[in-house]
């Protein structure tokens, strides 16, 4: 089944690149194409890099991309030239497993309903306490997305930090659901020396939490909310 991969990236650690497009090469089911976005990075042979690299079998896509400020931006800029519908996401200093796209796709054929597919964060041991209907956190790992484009044609990411929790949430107040698949298939990195600050990259997870509480409280209650989250958990989305 064909895919494609989309990538945003300023890194210039050469290191990162060698794993991430070994990860990609050593697939199981490989894409068809990488669509790329250099999001002004110093490394100038960046692209020659890529094409020396990346498996043959693989279309490279390669653009540049001038906004750093929103990596949305940069992320929409990839997704016009996107040609497959089922499209997976890949930061840089992330890698997959060599079976990732393979069970991936196969959670994909048992159920086409979704719109995202992807490893449950809690498989990562990352920080954070997450639920079902997005109050708290988000519960997925964007680098182990699986985009299904064939039920929403139209999708792009949402000028928010974080945001694949923003963007997540959109699409979840819109009616399409995500899944959490208890297998991990990607090394995943925080890196500090990201695409921006923690405290940056996530300025708006006040107005996200805030809108999806609003979604949640039009047909349910604080009762709900609360027996939802347990106490501890509604203790972490007061204060957090």
């Amino acid at each position: 089944m064909k895919y494609s991969v989309l990538t945003v990236s300023n890194s210039n650690n050469l290191e990162y690149y060698k794993k991430y497009v070994s990860s990609i090469n050593k697939q199981i089911i490989l894409p068809t194409e990488l669509i790329f976005i250099n999001n002004k990075t110093n490394r100038v042979n960046l692209k020659d890099f890529l094409f020396r690299n990346l498996n043959k079998k693989i279309k490279l896509k390669y653009f540049n991309s001038y906004v750093t400020k929103h990596l949305s931006y940069s992320l929409n800029l990839g997704l016009k030239y996107v040609s497959n519908l089922l499209l997976f996401r890949l930061d840089i200093d992330d890698q997959w497993l060599n079976f990732h796209s393979k069970f991936m796709i196969n959670e994909f054929k048992k159920n086409k309903k979704y719109l995202i597919y992807s490893n449950d964060h809690k498989l990562l041991n990352l920080d954070g306490f997450s639920d079902a209907n997005l109050i708290t956190d988000n519960p997925t790992v964007h680098s182990s997305w699986l985009l299904n484009l064939n039920i929403c044609r139209k999708f792009n990411y949402k000028k928010l930090f974080p945001e694949d929790y923003g963007t997540l949430s959109y699409y979840f107040r819109k009616g399409y659901r995500f899944t959490l698949l208890k297998k991990k298939t990607i090394i995943y990195n925080q890196n500090i020396m990201g695409l921006g600050s923690k405290k940056f990259s996530n300025s708006d997870l006040k107005i996200i939490k805030k809108s999806n509480l609003s979604f949640y409280l039009i047909d349910k209650n604080y009762f709900n909310l609360i027996k939802d989250l347990g106490f501890f958990g509604m203790l972490k989305f007061l204060f957090k």
